[in-house]
């Protein structure tokens, strides 16, 4: 049940620098003597990772302290159209999901430029550094409780999710909070001919379209949430009951 968000589909995880100044002519060297000079680099981050980044960049290169902020794509993405908007230009990198809110209100209308350190561009492929520099690809792999089910994955079809068995069983983080999760509905939407050869595969018949829902993905995400889809702030909670 894994679902791989690739680069051009669902992308969900960009970085680069919020900074308007052309870097990509300096050398590593040249880079790092003007850092030192600044003498810190501020990044938003929406994974709480970048506290460890901080650690091992600190220790790799002595004077310049790394000043992570750990929030979500959604907070991040309006912190920095508000700041913009206010003249404030307080990130020096971001790192980030949420693609298409990234490409459509965050890099083409210049509030990020995108960098590819020299040393690593010769050994990606153009999809994973254009139009951002791709830092990872994610999946989304759904998870259930073993000691319910120690035989094994409870279901075999997304559909299952969406029957009465399953009526307010089914955890997922508000795609609405997590910009992935909006990539991960997107992701069923663009699958929609998978979706719907499951649909006919689990329940024997074709699928039937509500009225104005237009793919067997709309159909799926639709039918997910009226059966009492159970929505959480972030993936980090206490599921114990469950």
């Amino acid at each position: 049940m894994k679902r791989m968000m690739m680069i051009g589909a669902v992308l969900v995880a960009l970085a680069a620098p919020a900074m308007a100044q052309d870097v990509d002519t300096l050398s590593p060297e040249a880079l790092l003597t003007l850092a030192q000079k600044e003498g810190k680099v501020t990044v938003y981050s929406f994974t709480s990772r970048i506290a460890r980044v901080e650690k091992a960049f600190e220790e790799a290169y002595p004077g310049i302290d790394l000043i992570g902020f750990d929030m979500s794509s959604t907070e991040m993405i309006t912190r920095l159209r508000t700041e913009a908007a206010a003249g404030i230009t307080n990130a020096d990198v971001v790192y980030v999901s949420d693609a298409p809110v990234v490409l459509s209100d965050l890099l083409e209308t210049g509030l990020l430029k995108n960098y590819v350190p020299p040393r690593i561009a010769d050994k990606l492929d153009t999809a994973f550094k254009s139009p951002l520099l791709a830092q990872r690809l994610s999946t989304k792999v759904l998870m259930y409780n073993e000691a319910a089910y120690p035989n094994g994955a409870p279901i075999k079809n997304l559909w299952d999710l969406t029957t009465p068995e399953w009526k307010g069983k089914v955890l997922m983080v508000d795609p609405l909070q997590r910009g992935d999760y909006l990539d991960l509905m997107t992701e069923f939407v663009l699958r929609s001919d998978e979706m719907a050869k499951a649909y006919e595969a689990l329940f024997r018949k074709p699928i039937e379209l509500d009225d104005g829902v237009e793919t067997a993905g709309h159909q799926f995400i639709v039918d997910l949430f009226e059966n009492d889809l159970v929505l959480l702030a972030d993936g980090r909670c206490e599921c114990g009951g469950w």
